[in-house]
């Protein structure tokens, strides 16, 4: 075979062998070094920015959440402070109440005393007392998980 026989052999068999092999869509500019470079660069960097956007977005995520927990904690206990003092302030209340009826029969009973009804049954001593709180102090079940709460520090 001849040098030009060859060279009309190659470019047949280029031009309709390899053309019929081929998919209707290359193109071989498109498909060049360089744009498959660019394609693969440009790949690689939405992916390691995607990584690099997610793993910030986790770290703001995360110190949000620790954040807004501590708030909630620091809310937690101030609701807590806050039943504390009205059960403090309840007890009081009740405590008062106590002892201005101890002092009032207390009272009834030296006045008794000294007006010589001192072997007078104790309800004929006891004078009516008038002014005391109308109904009691009521507690609720949050209340007293305080009270008990209070008085074991592992509730």
């Amino acid at each position: 075979m001849t040098h030009e026989m060859l060279g009309v052999a190659c470019r047949l068999f280029r031009t309709e062998i390899l053309g019929l092999c081929q998919a209707p869509w290359y193109r071989s500019d498109i498909f060049s070094v360089e744009n498959i470079m660019l394609f693969s660069s440009t790949l690689i960097g939405a992916i390691v920015g995607a990584v690099v956007a997610g793993v910030i977005q986790y770290k703001i995520s995360r110190q949000q959440f620790e954040a807004e927990a501590a708030v909630t904690e620091k809310q937690r206990l101030e609701v807590e402070r806050a039943k504390a003092f009205k059960i403090t302030f309840q007890l009081q209340s009740i405590m008062n109440s106590q002892r201005d009826l101890e002092h009032a029969i207390a009272e009834s009973f030296t006045e008794a005393a000294a007006a010589g009804l001192g072997g007078w049954p104790s309800c004929l001593k006891v004078k009516p007392i008038s002014g005391l709180p109308q109904g009691s102090e009521r507690f609720e079940a949050e209340d007293m998980y305080i009270l008990v709460a209070a008085g074991n520090p592992v509730v």
